[in-house]
């Protein structure tokens, strides 16, 4: 087989979070394992994306900011014109019809990855991982488009397939949190949570994990000097290689509903969701009927009162803990990067486009 040319367009900054860029560099990884492929990726020209994919070593291609959707439909088409695609992968929330209709254009096969469901689509291939997204209306003007919805499509790194196999006992005397509200945290809820933890009158071993596109690291090591908390430890980290391995140590996790909620469930690590966003939110509470994780709600209406609370309820049974990190484990093999590469392959070949 000669190599194939696959195109990713996915965006990814403080507002929008670091999931989309998270799942697509996961699906590349999966492609380039089954099959020779050339990768580009084209993303506006936000500095925790670009810094991101530098950082993977991925061909990339920078959109300047400020353009108008015509304009950037132009820019757009004129490179995938000159790369010539045999796959378009599209992670774009907040996109339109039209964006999306030019860039199908372009290739041989479109693959566009969305939770939300706000635009018609005109993709080969819809995809999502999220629970919440088999309640979404999708709709299509192409009537061979497949649908994969489900959390056997969830793209997640390598990584955490390997550690969804390793067993795992809940501990007696749990005591270490892991508090990682996800690549951007927009509402700075990392600020109210280790306000929380910090009331809490027990030992605690609390890891905070900041995402690339963090922008309020002064204010939290301001706050970290001024806390009186001599019986817990407060760690921070950043730019965590292996966040599948940190999470399998950790008794317990606070985050939000979006990609790291799932990378949870699948190394079997209970957490506590407040969620940044609305749609988060309706992830989470589908997630807690599965018995993975317990859902405060909207961050931004959620008090500390409430964290510390529910952080002292499920570090202090050790029942519901085992039962969570089961059932997340059911719930996400993190087999789906593969799952949706060898789809992708098959329905070339279907096609007779490679």
């Amino acid at each position: 087989m000669n190599s194939l040319n696959v195109a990713f367009r996915v965006d990814g900054n403080t507002e929008l979070g670091m999931g989309h860029l998270t799942r697509c560099l996961a699906l590349a990884r999966a492609m380039r394992e089954i099959t020779n492929i050339n990768i580009l990726f084209i993303t506006k020209g936000h500095k925790e994306a670009v810094a991101w994919i530098s950082e993977e070593k991925q061909p990339m291609r920078v959109i300047p900011l400020g353009l108008s959707e015509n304009e950037e439909l132009a820019l757009v088409t004129n490179l995938l014109k000159k790369f010539k695609p045999d796959v378009i992968v599209t992670d774009l929330p907040y996109t339109t019809d039209e964006y999306l209709r030019r860039l199908k254009e372009c290739g041989k096969l479109m693959v566009s990855i969305d939770d939300l469901a706000l635009v018609t689509h005109c993709a080969d291939l819809v995809v999502s991982g999220y629970l919440s997204a088999k309640l979404k209306k999708y709709r299509t003007t192409n009537p061979n488009t497949k649908f994969l919805i489900g959390t056997e499509y969830l793209m997640l790194q390598k990584k955490f397939e390997k550690m969804n196999r390793v067993q795992r006992k809940a501990r007696k005397n749990a005591r270490s949190v892991l508090v990682t509200l996800g690549g951007a945290d927009p509402e700075n809820l990392t600020i109210k949570v280790v306000k929380a933890l910090s009331k809490i009158d027990r030992k605690l071993d609390v890891t905070v994990v900041l995402g690339p596109a963090y922008t309020h690291q002064e204010e939290l090591q301001k706050l970290l000097k001024k806390l009186k908390t001599p019986k817990s430890k407060f760690r921070i980290k950043s730019n965590v290689k292996n966040m599948a391995k940190l999470m399998m140590k950790t008794d317990i996790a606070i985050t939000a509903g979006g990609e790291t909620i799932y990378e949870l469930a699948a190394v079997g690590t209970p957490s506590i969701n407040i969620s940044q966003v609305e749609h988060q939110s309706i992830n989470a509470q589908e997630l807690e009927r599965a018995g993975t994780v317990i859902n405060l709600g909207l961050g931004r209406k959620v008090s500390e009162e409430q964290i510390s609370s529910t952080v002292l309820r499920l570090l202090d049974d050790k029942n519901l803990r085992q039962k969570m990190s089961l059932a997340g484990k059911r719930l996400v093999d993190g087999k789906g990067a593969k799952r949706v590469a060898d789809i992708i392959l098959k329905t070339l070949k279907a096609q007779k486009a490679i």
